[in-house]
């Protein structure tokens, strides 16, 4: 039976959380820029790359560091493994009708309802990630 470190999976979370807002912001201010698949692709990227760091310094600081290039290379190796379903329950919530209370917003009704639609894929990438992690990008030497 794997043993669950709460404190450990309550920095993973605060860090995840910090990054969905990166995340969320960084595609907000690409929103109209570019297409939409690259804006989101752009976005995810940034995100990535800020928890890698923050998990490097704050999460998994009591494992022996593998050199940074290499961490940071399986972080981003692991992360499409993550963001493949974080991708595909947004855009499945995306396809869905918008809630009416969003239609009331004008102007602002796509930006939201994309971020919305994007936390649900957000935690099932983030589950996974942690699993891939704790286990490989992080694991003890």
């Amino acid at each position: 039976m794997m043993h669950l470190d709460i404190n450990k999976l309550s920095r993973f979370a605060l860090v995840g959380a910090a990054a969905f807002l990166i995340d969320g912001v960084t595609l907000w201010l690409l929103y109209g820029l570019l297409p939409l698949p690259l804006a989101r692709a752009i976005a995810f990227w940034v995100a990535a790359s800020s928890n890698w760091y923050c998990n490097r310094r704050w999460t998994f600081t009591s494992r022996p560091a593998m050199p940074k290039a290499r961490q940071y290379r399986q972080f981003l190796l692991s992360s499409p493994i993550a963001f493949v379903p974080n991708w595909a329950i947004t855009l499945m919530m995306l396809s869905l009708p918008q809630p009416a209370v969003l239609e009331r917003l004008g102007a602002l009704t796509n930006p939201v309802w994309i971020l919305l639609a994007m936390a649900p894929g957000v935690l099932a990438g983030m589950l996974i990630n942690y699993r891939l992690s704790d286990r490989w990008v992080f694991a003890r030497a």
